[in-house]
């Protein structure tokens, strides 16, 4: 008898593995910004989500932080937010022999 099916993280949608490595304000702010089905749909990239502790010691971070904080309303479909988020997402490099 099959009680429940074991999903492997490279199977999962990446909004859910963020949350599995505490990558909570990466997370909350695709989510806030309604990006999340193009981020989950995203196939065969590599991203490089900076963690909590990442956005708390830089300049662009804390900027996110307090946007989070104070204005979250102004997150969604935010451009500027998409930009920073992406510049996150890299895709494989394709030579030319391939």
């Amino acid at each position: 008898m099959i009680d429940d099916v074991l999903i492997t993280q490279s199977a999962l949608p990446f909004t859910t593995m963020l949350g599995n490595q505490n990558l909570t304000i990466f997370k909350k702010l695709i989510e806030y910004g309604g990006f999340s089905n193009d981020f989950d749909n995203l196939e065969n990239i590599t991203y490089f989500a900076p963690n909590d502790e990442a956005f708390e010691r830089s300049d662009q971070g804390k900027y996110w932080m307090q946007m989070l904080d104070e204005s979250p309303q102004k997150l969604k479909n935010n451009e500027k937010l998409k930009r920073f988020l992406e510049y996150h997402v890299v895709s494989p490099m394709i030579k030319t022999r391939d």
